[in-house]
């Protein structure tokens, strides 16, 4: 989402995104410590979800791994076509930046 800013995950350590190679440049703009993990079968990414700390994600394939997986999973939420929902345990939305970093920061510190 345009109003959102992944900048301040730069405080933290051990920061992987999964994803096409454009969208991890675009994203390493703005977190400098950020590492691409590159999967190559549905498999492997979700091996990695699995052993994750935490998965930020969008309305997106990887974000429905880490949900059927019940990892710890923040969804980034559309406001304008909300179609993905968190369900159970460990699970957590935001369309705002404010909510981001409560949640953030509630999960990590």
């Amino acid at each position: 989402s345009p109003g959102i800013d992944y900048s301040f995950l730069s405080k933290y350590t051990n920061l992987f995104f999964v994803g096409l190679e454009d969208e991890y440049v675009d994203m390493k703009k703005s977190i400098q410590n950020l590492q691409h993990l590159k999967v190559n079968t549905a498999l492997e990414l979700s091996e990695a979800i699995a052993g994750c700390k935490l998965f930020i994600g969008n309305q997106s394939f990887p974000f429905a791994l880490a949900e059927a997986l019940k990892v710890k999973r923040v969804l980034e939420v559309d406001f304008l076509t909300p179609n993905v929902m968190v369900d159970g345990a460990n699970g957590f939305d935001f369309c705002y930046q404010p909510q981001f970093e409560k949640i953030i920061k509630n999960i990590l510190e």
